[in-house]
C-alpha cells in the first residue's frame, strides 16, 4: 500500500518553502496561522480522501476479485442508498463529506480577497471537490481497481459544506475579528503593557 507517509516526506519541505514566499505577504501572527492552519487541513483532506492506494499486485488481484467502489454520476444516489443503508452509514458518507469541505469554505475568501466573494469561493471550493473526485477516479484507472468512490454525491455535499464554512465565516468569525482588530493589524506590535 502507497500510504501517506511517503507524500508527507515532500509536504512537509513544500509547507517551509510556501511559508517563505509568503512571509512578507502576511504579517501578521493571525494570518501565519491562517496559512498553516490550511496547510495542515489540505494534506488531512489528502490523507482522507486519496490514500491508502494499493499497490502490491496480489492485494490488487485480490481486491479486484471481491469487486471495487462503484463510479456514481447519478446525483443524490449514493446518498438515498447511504440512508436505506442506517443511520451510521447515511451519517458517515453525508456527515462527513459536508463536514470535510466547511474548511474549505472559511479558509479561501480569509486567504485571497479576490476569491472573498461568496459565488467565487464555492466555484472553487467545486473545482477543489472535482479535482478530489477525478484524482480518485484517475487513480482507480491506473491500478485497475475502483479503490474509493467516484462519486457526484460528494460534490454535491461538499458544496454543502462549503457553503456552511462561508456561512459561518461571515456569520461568526468576520464579526469577532472586526470586535478585536488587533488580531489583524499590521503596524501594531505584540507588546503587553
Amino acid at each position: 500500500m502507497l500510504n501517506f507517509a511517503a507524500i508527507a516526506i515532500i509536504l512537509v519541505p513544500l509547507y517551509f518553502v510556501l511559508l517563505f514566499i509568503n512571509y512578507k505577504k502576511r504579517k501578521t501572527f493571525i494570518e501565519h496561522m491562517i496559512f498553516t492552519t490550511f496547510y495542515i487541513y489540505i494534506c488531512l483532506v489528502i490523507k482522507v480522501t486519496l490514500f491508502q492506494i494499493p499497490i502490491d499486485s496480489l492485494l490488487l488481484n485480490s481486491l479486484r476479485l471481491n469487486g471495487g467502489y462503484p463510479f456514481n454520476l447519478i446525483p443524490l444516489k449514493s446518498i438515498i442508498s447511504s440512508y436505506s443503508d442506517g443511520p451510521s452509514q447515511f451519517l458517515m458518507q453525508v456527515g462527513g463529506n459536508i463536514l470535510m469541505f466547511v474548511p474549505t469554505g472559511t479558509y479561501i475568501p480569509l486567504l485571497s480577497k479576490k476569491m472573498s466573494s461568496f459565488t467565487k469561493s464555492i466555484i472553487l471550493a467545486i473545482l477543489i471537490s472535482i479535482m478530489i473526485e477525478l484524482t480518485q477516479g484517475v487513480i482507480s484507472l491506473i491500478i485497475g481497481f475502483g479503490y474509493r468512490s467516484v462519486d457526484v454525491d460528494d460534490i454535491i455535499l461538499n458544496t454543502i459544506g462549503a457553503t456552511n464554512g462561508y456561512i459561518f465565516l461571515k456569520i461568526m468569525i468576520l464579526p469577532f475579528l472586526l470586535k478585536n482588530p488587533w488580531l489583524m493589524n499590521k503596524e501594531q506590535t505584540t507588546s503587553v503593557n
